[in-house]
């Protein structure tokens, strides 16, 4: 049975999540170490449409009606 490792980074809006994973994706490419990047929303095309829609600071989408469940 293979062992696979789960990286997950939590935090608050603006706290480098995005950043942490960016640095981590391009150490493991570097070290050609296969992986899976993730984020949510997001990770499929129409959830990647669904993600630039709420961070569009212009849209009128009404952010604080967004419920996710897991």
């Amino acid at each position: 049975m293979s062992k696979k490792v789960i990286i997950c980074f939590e935090g608050v809006e603006a706290s480098g999540k995005s950043l942490h994973l960016k640095n981590v994706a391009s150490y493991l490419k570097k070290k050609k170490i296969p992986f899976l990047k993730l984020r949510e929303p997001g990770g499929t095309k129409n959830s990647e449409k669904i993600r630039k829609l709420i961070l569009n600071n212009k849209s009128t989408f009404n952010k604080k009606q967004i419920y996710f469940y897991i």
